[in-house]
């Protein structure tokens, strides 16, 4: 009898163990839902659509590892916001509350993102923000919101030490959309020039919803006669006042774009010409030497028949950094990818991603930016020069006299 009960338990050790192994083999297979917000519609949709290519270019490679045996696999489950910041919070609501998303990325613009992180940070889901860029997005103490791209203060910084080294450049303008995103942008670049010993000869905003102020404040430009024009825009909007701006015969030495609109492909088609010369911000580039940066450029314009922009790498970064936390953590609880992500240290074809405290802003990534040039219709990365692969056109000519040049 003893050796039967001995041998019966034996048997019940080797059942249990066999057991704890394909339940251990299930969880790591099994779908983790990651739940990404992003504008598909509404004023947006080009950025949205950007944003996507970059998460199906991931979603590639994440399917691809799934395959491994003990692999943990993804479900993505994508939400229009339409481009509007009460349905940004609802997509939000939907996948934290009915969806039980293991974490959360998303969504483009800073208006669209900033209600959503309350209610990510609520529910105690980590959001990875891939694009939007208020400061105030990481700077407001939020444990549980992790950004991978520079903020304002970046954009700001960036354009002015880069406006300075061009010499000549005394006075300047600041053209702003009225989001969350354009006042931000402007107070920085305004505190940045003013510090930096430029004078602010004029400052305009106007509704990206409505451009009908856009010809007013340029006219208000044109009449303080700045030597540089910077303008803080989305698509519509910047295509609108580079048309109006050779329409009216607006002539700056330098027009300087802060990243967003003026960093899209579709912009230089179509200002139809009026772009040539535009300067501008940008989070990340082409012919960049970051890890893996080559490949993904490359299956990106195979795919897609284009070469991407920084929204694309951003969103491609993003996933892939979110799927990397997840693994890391072994689980999809919430609390375990929080600690993962705050552990990263990884670098991705958009550069280096480690989430630090700084400049009082919470799980925020040093991400360092470039300055771009539109030349002959395509962008031409100027700084750091390190990284140069041309020099800069520059004073701007007079529109009356571009076509001669």
């Amino acid at each position: 009898m003893k050796k039967t009960a001995k041998l019966t338990l034996y048997i019940s050790l080797a059942i249990l163990v066999i057991v704890s192994i394909c339940c251990c083999s299930s969880v790591t297979r099994k779908n983790v839902r990651i739940g990404i917000i992003l504008p598909e519609s509404g004023l947006h949709a080009s950025f949205g659509t950007a944003q996507k290519r970059g998460y199906e270019l991931a979603m590639e490679d994440l399917e691809k590892d799934s395959r491994a045996p003990g692999a943990m696999s993804f479900k993505v489950i994508f939400m229009d916001d339409s481009s509007d910041e009460r349905k940004a919070v609802q997509a939000a609501r939907k996948l934290t509350g009915e969806d039980h998303v293991a974490a959360l990325i998303g969504s483009y613009s800073s208006a669209t993102t900033f209600n959503a992180i309350e209610i990510a940070n609520y529910q105690k889901v980590p959001m990875l923000i891939p694009s939007a860029a208020s400061d105030e997005i990481t700077g407001k103490g939020f444990p549980w919101i992790f950004r991978i791209n520079a903020p304002s203060s970046v954009y700001a910084k960036n354009i002015i030490d880069y406006i300075k080294s061009l010499k000549s450049v005394k006075t300047l303008a600041i053209l702003h959309e009225n989001s969350l995103f354009g006042v931000t942008a402007a107070k920085c670049i305004d505190n940045c020039a003013r510090s930096g010993g430029l004078r602010i000869l004029c400052t305009g905003a106007y509704d990206e919803k409505d451009s009908q102020n856009i010809p007013l404040q340029l006219e208000r430009i044109r009449k303080a006669n700045p030597d540089g024009l910077i303008t803080v825009s989305y698509l519509e909007d910047s295509v609108a006042i580079m048309k109006k701006c050779r329409e009216m015969q607006i002539n700056p030495k330098l027009y300087f774009g802060t990243g967003a609109g003026f960093t899209l492909n579709e912009f230089i088609r179509r200002t139809e010409g009026a772009a040539e010369y535009v300067f501008t911000v940008s989070q990340w580039h082409t012919s960049l030497k970051t890890p893996g940066n080559d490949e993904f450029v490359k299956r990106f314009q195979e795919k897609y028949n284009e070469a991407p922009t920084f929204h694309s790498v951003e969103t491609y970064a993003a996933l892939k950094i979110m799927a990397q936390a997840i693994r890391n953590a072994g689980s999809g609880k919430h609390d375990d990818i929080r600690n993962a992500l705050l552990a990263l240290d990884t670098e991705t074809a958009y550069g280096r991603v480690k989430f630090e405290n700084f400049d009082g802003m919470t799980n925020q990534n040093r991400h360092e930016m470039v300055v771009l040039q539109i030349q002959g219709g395509k962008y031409m990365l100027l700084w750091p020069e390190s990284s140069s692969n041309g020099k800069a056109n520059f004073p701007t000519p007079p529109w009356n006299e571009r076509n001669t040049r």
